[in-house]
């Protein structure tokens, strides 16, 4: 046999036992609990994939934490809360829960089509429980048009465990320690460059954006995109016996008013309220907390860890009824 075609099987078979390693790896019980437990901005769908896959190897009671930016909790990065993954809703509901899996599957700016797509997802895995935080900004009309229909586009098809997961794992890893991948992590650093923002204070570009979005919520099935999928895909998961909460994400009680006018947030609240009871009839709808005051929240929306503890702590013993329920 020549010499290079020997030193071609020869690499090919060293590549092959790195990739398995790795894969090993990847795939042993602390990396797994790691990827499936250890809060992370999903932004890629390898990243996503990698999670699911984790998720899928968990054994015991699996619980998924979904929503936006008020499901994940990383914006508490952005006014000097570095250690944000020790204090967001998926550990202070681990808190409460001690022995599940809590994965928390939430994104900055998703949709109700994105929770559409990861709830499909977590049903076809059996998972026993899916804690929904919903905000009206989710459901705008304006992301009724196709090309806004999802925060990232490959989240417009279904979970497929990959073959090799150890690029999804680095993924993870890398927004874990850096902020995210390459993009988010330059974003991040021109970020870190500015004041820190004092907690409390409504950014007036970002108010106004959100402002927009709030007052475009469009939550009947019959009529809005985002509304008609989140509701099909809630359905089938009552259907398939896994145990949902639906929480609202209540706005800091000193902020809302700069937001919104209180007669248009009662209305979209209405309009939610009726979407979960058509959409998850079954499903327990927690409104507004009233426990919840502005000195639990760093800025219009998001909440502090103390804030996050206190939404835990509401969600548990309704949580622990539906899961006896089932």
């Amino acid at each position: 046999m020549r010499p290079y075609l020997l030193s071609s099987l020869a690499g090919f078979f060293l590549l092959a036992a790195v990739i398995a390693v790795v894969e090993g790896v990847v795939r042993s019980a602390p990396v797994t609990a790691y990827l499936a437990e250890r809060p992370a901005d999903l932004v890629t769908e390898a990243g996503y994939n990698a999670r699911l896959a984790a998720l899928s190897r968990m054994e015991g009671e699996r619980i998924v934490v979904l929503g936006d930016s008020v499901g994940l909790g990383q914006v508490m990065a952005n006014y000097g809360l570095a250690d944000w993954q020790d204090g967001e809703l998926s550990r202070a509901l681990a808190a409460e829960r001690p022995g599940a899996t809590i994965s928390n599957l939430s994104a900055n700016g998703l949709k109700a089509a994105d929770y559409a797509r990861t709830v499909e997802d977590v049903v076809a895995l059996e998972v026993d429980a899916i804690v929904l935080v919903l905000s009206a900004r989710a459901f705008s009309s304006d992301f009724d048009a196709y090309d806004e229909q999802h925060a990232h586009d490959w989240r417009r098809e279904g979970f497929a465990a990959p073959l090799l997961q150890a690029r999804g794992a680095a993924d993870i890893v890398l927004t874990d320690f850096t902020g995210g991948p390459l993009p988010a992590v330059l974003t991040g650093v021109r970020a870190r460059s500015q004041p820190v923002p004092e907690t409390g204070t409504v950014d007036p570009v970002s108010a106004l954006l959100f402002r927009q979005r709030l007052a475009s919520a469009e939550f009947d099935p019959s009529e809005g995109f985002q509304a008609r999928r989140l509701a099909e895909a809630l359905q089938a998961a009552e259907a398939a016996g896994v145990a949902l909460v639906l929480v609202y994400a209540t706005e800091n009680p000193d902020l809302r008013d700069q937001i919104l006018p209180s007669a248009l947030r009662e209305r979209n609240f209405a309009a939610m309220l009726a979407f979960a009871e058509q959409a998850a009839p079954n499903a327990p709808f927690l409104g507004p907390d009233p426990d919840m005051s502005g000195e639990h929240y760093v800025d219009q929306m998001h909440p502090t860890p103390d804030g996050y503890r206190i939404m835990a702590r509401r969600i548990a013993p309704v949580l622990e009824q539906e899961l006896v329920a089932r």
